[in-house]
This record gives structure tokens, C-alpha cells and sequence, in this order.
């Protein structure tokens, strides 16, 4: 169960990153970020957290077909959640300083993005699933966390313009960030389902 449920968790991140990435490469090109359209990507914003959160929650809900979890609730929840986090995080990217933050803030924004994802996805996942609930999202919040700090370590070597290159790290990067979220989160999914 751990190990189905921890690769599913990295095979979703890393489709969603294939997704998501090539998605942004054709919105640059249709909206560059010069400040001509910022409307364009506001509005962008919650329909990539909601392609990246049906991408993961369905490859999640696969894993979880032998416990005979909703698979199309489960993965509209979790789209929804994440839609609703990246339209926030969209809304607060306004707040964003004029010049590079540290590392250390990068990390700290990492982590508390991560733990608001972990978190309502957790909830909308322990609703579908009849989880026990605060153990769920704990574990949820905890995990997507960690995926959120492991994915700003390796941002900090992904640089250049849409590449196969660039498109292949983010994919990476995807796949480390949803075996972070698996590992973290696997043994509390082990614990519930076992009860």
C-alpha cells in the first residue's frame, strides 16, 4: 500500500509538472509577462492549481481504487483545493518584492504554500474517503510542505527559457516533490485505512 500510494504520489506530480510546465510555455507566448495582460495570468492561475490538482488526485485516487474510494470525487476535490490555493497564492503574488527574495524566505513561502495546499486538499480528500479528518490533513499539510521546499531546492538549478531541458527538470522536480508527498504522507494513509 505504501509503495503503490507513494508512486502514484510521484507519477501525478510529475504529470502534473509535464501539464503545467508546457501549459506556462504557451501562455508566455501568448501573455508575456511584460506587464501588458496581468489579467490574463491572474485569471490563469486557479485553472493551473485545478489542471495540477485533478492531474494528482487522479493518478492518487488510481492508487486508491482497491479501498473503494470515490476516484472522480476524490480527484475533483483535490483539483478543487488546489484551484482555490493557487487563486490565493495569485492574489498574494501581488505582494511580491521588486528584487529577489532570499533563499531562506523562498523556503519559508515553500513551505507555508505547501502546508495551505496540503491542507485543503487533505480536508476535501478526507471528506471523499470518510478519513478521519485533523490526522488526514496534519498529514496532507505536512506532506505537500515538504514537496513545496523540496521543488524550491531544485528551482534554484532550473534556469533558461522553455527548453526539452527545462521541461525535463521541472518534470524532475515534479516526480521528487510527489515521492516527498508519498513518504510523508503514506504511513498516516496506512494508519487510517487500516483502522
Amino acid at each position: 500500500m505504501l509503495r503503490r500510494w507513494t508512486l502514484a504520489c510521484a507519477l501525478g506530480a510529475a504529470l502534473a509538472a509535464l501539464l503545467t510546465t508546457l501549459l506556462g510555455a504557451l501562455v508566455s507566448q501568448l501573455a508575456p509577462e511584460d506587464g501588458a495582460a496581468p489579467w490574463a495570468l491572474a485569471l490563469l492561475l486557479p485553472l493551473v492549481g485545478v489542471l495540477e490538482g485533478a492531474t494528482v488526485g487522479a493518478v492518487q485516487a488510481q492508487a486508491l481504487r482497491p479501498l473503494g474510494i470515490p476516484r472522480a470525487r476524490w480527484t475533483a476535490g483535490t483539483a478543487a483545493a488546489f484551484g482555490v490555493v493557487w487563486l490565493a497564492g495569485g492574489v498574494l503574488s501581488a505582494l511580491e518584492p521588486a528584487r529577489p527574495p532570499s533563499i531562506a524566505l523562498v523556503l519559508v513561502a515553500a513551505a507555508l504554500a505547501g502546508g495551505l495546499v496540503g491542507a485543503a486538499a487533505g480536508l476535501a480528500q478526507a471528506r471523499v474517503a470518510a478519513f478521519e479528518t485533523a490526522p488526514w490533513v496534519g498529514a496532507s499539510a505536512l506532506a505537500w510542505s515538504a514537496a513545496m521546499v523540496v521543488g524550491a531546492l531544485v528551482s534554484e538549478h532550473i534556469w533558461g527559457g522553455f527548453s526539452p531541458a527545462v521541461l525535463g527538470m521541472e518534470v524532475g522536480k515534479g516526480a521528487l516533490g510527489g515521492l516527498a508527498v508519498g513518504a510523508t504522507s503514506g504511513p498516516t494513509l496506512r494508519r487510517l485505512v487500516l483502522r
